[in-house]
């Protein structure tokens, strides 16, 4: 190895020169990396590796001799059938090792005679790589070479690759013992010197193709994620065996009033909230189950999955991300009893009841009567009035309790009405018999009034001026279907006070001055209208009047 510790200038021009292929993992000869040496770096470039070969990088290889295991030794100045990618070598006193003699590498032969062939090497210890010909390491080295070591070293080819054909993983370790990075798509490949040791790693989790990909284990060897080989004499390729994670999303889906995906939805034999995002591996299965369910105080019944499905329970193996959705119908909404309805009114008020506000906004309220006179039978359930939702009261002023029993009998049914979406559903029919502390009787004229029906037909109303309530009064001559309605100034209904069939007779009801939503009006003049409809097909009658409601 020449000592000298200046570098010498680059004498001429330089003649072609051919690099080696990359070869992959660390020499397979005793080497280290803490200093540069022609010994190490005409065997790494022998070996396949560049100058700054990421696991072993020829310019920072030191080694004290040529490894004849490896490169065999042919004696010749004259380097007679010398081949690009062998080792030229000189001698220092017949050593050729350590600080005594050196090593080039053949890079190309451009012809006969020492200044046609050109090499690569390493100077002197801690020298940088130069090119340079026979000729001039001659005169570097004051002698001529006594020999070459026959390079092109037998190499095989591993590949590597995840069984999703993608992503990365770590194939061999850097100079400072850290990993290296390879992309795998679909696959790496690399040649390596046969029985040099390599290491490679499996990277887990990893996400490629819109999926998480767990590792599982190598196709040719254990399920641990680090290997360390000898490298085989023949080509081979590594996989590592992902399996992907699934999601599978179950939801619920109560029609387009509902907004979002609620309520409650059974995956795996257990109860979740919609929507549930259930992780699957790949070729593994899971169950979902629709529940009939009441949300938001309405029942919904299951009809089918998105994809068609009409089975309340599956089984479902995912190929992929996939959302699955139960739709439902609407059945019905919960009943006023489940709201606190109850009477609020005691004996000698109106007949009057309260209850708490349906969760649904989609819910309003029948308000639905059936009479039983004295001496009589039920009579059929008359529609009264529809409430909305944020309606919480309700009075019936054609009817005032009693604090003892008679035969009248009033039943009441204040319905939940679900409509929305061209769904319309109510809750089963469900009557609240009034007695009162004993009964009820009907709120009418006197008995002489009623013992015969009127010749004309009537309205009026008293007091008025009025605060806070007056009386509206009105006769029918024959039956009529009526509708009996408060009205504003600009013609905007405030309170609709009958809309039923009557028979003929005298009639009267009680405003409390509320809309319909029994917020209090504000005082000035409205108009009370009545418009009759003999059922019989008679001429209608009309008739209104204006009321004042003071401060």
């Amino acid at each position: 190895m020449m000592k000298k510790l200046s570098r010498l200038l680059l004498i001429g021009a330089f003649a072609m020169f051919v690099l080696a292929s990359t070869m992959g993992g660390h020499i397979p000869i005793t080497h280290n990396h803490n200093n540069s040496i022609c010994w190490g770096y005409a065997q790494g470039r022998a070996f396949g590796k560049d100058d700054d070969d990421e696991e072993c990088p020829a310019s920072e290889t030191w080694a004290n001799a040529i490894d004849e295991n490896y490169f065999p030794f042919t004696a010749s100045s004259t380097l007679s059938g010398l081949q690009v990618g062998d080792i030229v070598v000189w001698a220092e006193n017949g050593v050729r090792a350590g600080l005594q003699g050196h090593a080039a590498y053949v890079t190309a032969i451009n012809g006969s005679g020492f200044s046609n062939i050109s090499v690569r090497q390493v100077p002197w210890e801690g020298g940088s790589p130069e090119n340079k010909n026979v000729a001039q390491v001659v005169t570097q080295q004051g002698s001529n070479p006594v020999g070459y070591h026959r390079g092109g070293t037998q190499t095989v080819v591993l590949t590597f690759k995840n069984s999703f054909n993608g992503g990365t993983m770590y194939v061999g370790k850097d100079k400072f013992g850290e990993w290296i990075e390879v992309y795998t798509q679909p696959s790496a490949s690399k040649s390596y010197a046969p029985y040099s040791q390599l290491q490679f790693k499996a990277i887990t989790p990893q996400w490629y193709g819109g999926y998480k990909w767990i590792f599982q284990g190598w196709s040719n060897g254990p399920a641990t994620l680090e290997q360390t080989i000898n490298v085989p004499s023949n080509d081979q390729t590594y996989t590592a065996n992902f399996l992907a994670e699934y999601h599978v999303i179950a939801q619920n889906q109560f029609g387009s009033c509902v907004s979002g995906n609620p309520g409650t939805i059974k995956v795996g034999g257990t109860n979740r909230s919609s929507p549930y995002d259930e992780i699957v591996m790949q070729y593994n299965s899971t169950t979902l189950e629709a529940i009939d369910q009441t949300y938001n105080g309405v029942e919904y019944d299951f009809t089918q999955w998105s994809d068609g499905n009409t089975s309340r329970q599956r089984t479902v193996q995912p190929n992929g991300n996939v959302t699955l959705t139960a739709n439902f119908t609407v059945d019905r909404p919960k009943p006023m009893s489940d709201y606190n309805l109850h009477v609020s009114s005691s004996a000698g008020q109106y007949i009057s009841f309260a209850w708490n506000q349906h969760p649904d906004a989609n819910v309003k309220y029948q308000v639905w009567r059936r009479e039983k006179p004295a001496g009589g039978s039920l009579g059929p359930p008359v529609l009264l009035t529809t409430l909305n939702n944020n309606v919480t009261t309700w009075t019936d002023y054609d009817y005032l309790m009693t604090s003892g029993y008679t035969d009248d009998l009033v039943e009441y049914d204040i319905r939940s009405h679900y409509s929305c979406g061209g769904v319309t559903k109510s809750a089963y029919e469900n009557y609240i018999t009034v007695f009162g502390d004993g009964g009820i009787i009907p709120k009418a004229a006197s008995a002489d009034e009623a013992s015969q029906n009127p010749k004309q037909y009537g309205l009026s109303a008293h007091p008025n001026p009025f605060n806070p309530a007056t009386t509206i009064s009105y006769q029918l001559v024959e039956d009529a279907m009526i509708s009996l309605a408060i009205f504003d100034m600009n013609g905007k209904l405030v309170r609709s006070l009958v809309e039923s069939e009557k028979s003929a007779g005298h009639y009267s009801i009680r405003w409390n001055g509320a809309n319909d939503a029994e917020q209090k009006a504000a005082s000035g003049l409205y108009v009370y209208r009545l418009i009759a409809t003999p059922v019989n097909g008679g001429q209608t009658f009309r008739a209104s009047g204006k009321l004042l409601l003071t401060k």
